[in-house]
């Protein structure tokens, strides 16, 4: 092998494990889901994020190679990838998985390719093909490993679940299921509080929604638990039922229905059905809890009616009948007073939330500790204790600036919420940084139109940093398009670092890179 061949594998090779940790990042970050990858590759971010553009140069530039022996143009592209690589490692803006057993043996399965070309390329012929072979491997040794270890997987998963109904049958705990397009988490965690006033509970932790995640759970629950509550997420059908099955839910919370993770389910119908999964499950003693201020919800909640199914209700702000009702009657940037309305009986609270939309998450949770005979004087105690931190993350940073952080999920009705308490700040600079919201299929224009709008309104400057969306959001702002910037990268980490010294109202909406969480952990006060 003479020194030219062992230079240009040396260069192939470093490239090749940096495309190998995105593949594996984004794979891990989609649940390792064939359906959630295929949605990342239908638009242009997810396309750009998995360096898309970079693999078919490097293909075409294989070939040019193998048909006309000019080898040059590969590789300066691989010099070129290579420096990009040491810059991400060195600035730390690498996108690479977390270390668990599964990753571990899908980088393994992708390493052997990549030690495979390197010893094909020492053999002699043409390069250039045996790296176009690689390259073929570095794409499809992931989904190969994906698809030998699923077996794993789903041995492991049996596993689990087995102990978390062997331990559920042990401790017999009352089951809380809580399901929706929006406001799981929070009603989670709204609940668990309420119901910690009276009995000893648990909950699902952090954003652990599946049935492995909710059996790993369950399979540790303390012999004292009494009250169990369980966030449920689903992409699609049938998969709340096979979280039901597990847990046996006694009590099921619908927090509303909207388009969320829409190019999944395929249609409104199919959210709606899956979701209705939770209350199709419970026992003939079983009570379904439906905010039906929420069209879905109030749908949802007559079908359980007419099953013959015990239902309770809940409304904010709404003229619609319902067992709980509330209006709010004054928002601040540190809390909400409302007035409860039940049975009669009617009560003025004011609870630490930051935002009015979480009133509505707490009626859920209020009423589920009343089904569970909680009185009304430990559920507003429960309430003025509420965490902050439990809603939206809200901070100043050293330089003076607040930050509201909403980076943790967002929804078409988060999005709006956000928004609302982002416009609550008076006589600030109020901006904007926002990655839009996934998975929204072909209700994504209409609902990001929408968003824009109400943005065109609250916010004196708006970054997008998700290209998919742009369209959307300049008809959205219209005449305030021009204060629409697409930043992303290197470029938005300088922009967070300028308005964290300004006196201004940043509010993040959606996912943003590691970075930029990074800068604003270190500048937080």
């Amino acid at each position: 092998m003479d020194n030219k061949t062992l230079i240009i594998l040396i260069l192939w090779s470093m490239q090749a494990v940096k495309q190998t940790l995105i593949w594996a990042y984004w794979l891990q970050v989609k649940e390792y889901r064939l359906d959630r990858f295929k949605v990342l590759l239908e638009g242009k971010e997810g396309l750009a994020n998995l360096e898309i553009k970079a693999i078919i140069f490097k293909f075409a530039l294989l070939f040019v190679a193998i048909f006309s022996g000019i080898d040059w143009p590969a590789i300066l592209l691989f010099i070129w990838l290579n420096i990009k690589f040491f810059k991400e490692l060195a600035t730390k803006t690498l996108r690479k998985p977390i270390l668990t057993l599964r990753m571990t043996e899908i980088l393994g399965t992708s390493a052997l390719g990549l030690l495979f070309t390197l010893w094909l390329g020492t053999k002699s012929g043409i390069l250039a093909s045996r790296l176009v072979l690689g390259e073929l491997l570095l794409i499809i040794l992931p989904f190969i490993a994906l698809t030998w270890t699923t077996p794993l997987v789903r041995r492991s998963k049996k596993t689990i679940i087995k102990l978390a109904q062997s331990r559920l049958t042990r401790v017999k705990p009352i089951v809380i299921g809580i399901t929706g397009s929006y406001g799981k988490s929070t009603t989670k965690k709204f609940t668990n509080l309420v119901l910690s006033s009276k009995y000893k509970t648990e909950k699902t932790e952090k954003n652990l929604n599946t049935d492995w995640g909710i059996a790993r759970k369950a399979a540790d629950l303390s012999p004292e638990t009494e009250v169990f509550v369980v966030e449920m997420g689903a992409y699609k059908k049938g998969e709340i039922k096979s979280i039901a099955d597990v847990v046996k839910p006694q009590i099921g919370i619908i927090t509303g229905i909207e388009p969320q993770h829409l190019s999944l389910f395929g249609s409104l119908e199919n959210i709606k059905k899956a979701k209705y999964e939770l209350i199709e499950s419970l026992p003939e003693n079983g009570v379904a809890i439906f905010n039906v201020a929420n069209p879905g919800g109030q749908e949802l909640a007559q079908l359980a009616k007419d099953q013959g199914i015990k239902t309770r209700t809940y409304a904010l702000n709404s003229e619609i009948e319902a067992d709980l009702k509330a209006r709010i009657k004054k928002v601040t940037t540190e809390s909400v007073t409302f007035r409860l309305r039940s049975q009669g009986k009617e009560m003025e609270v004011t609870a630490p939330i930051k935002g009015k939309h979480f009133v509505e998450n707490l009626l859920g949770a209020i009423l589920a500790a009343k089904e569970l005979k909680v009185d009304w004087e430990k559920i507003r105690e429960a309430i003025k204790d509420i965490d902050p931190g439990l809603t939206l993350s809200v901070y100043k940073t050293k330089g003076g600036a607040t930050i509201i952080d909403d980076s943790y999920n967002s929804t078409p009705i988060a999005f709006s919420s956000a928004l609302d308490y982002l416009s609550l700040f008076e006589g600030k600079t109020k901006v904007l940084i926002t990655s839009g919201i996934i998975e929204l299929g072909e209700k994504s224009f209409e609902i990001h139109k929408v968003a824009a709008s109400q943005a065109a309104n609250v916010a004196d400057e708006i970054i997008l940093t998700n290209t998919d969306f742009e369209k959307s959001f300049t008809d959205g702002l219209g005449d305030k398009a021009k204060n629409l910037k697409i930043i992303k990268g290197e470029e938005l980490a300088e922009k967070i670092k300028y308005y964290l010294w300004q006196d201004c109202v940043v509010l993040i909406e959606g996912r943003m890179p590691a970075k930029v969480m990074q800068e604003l952990e270190k500048q937080r006060i």
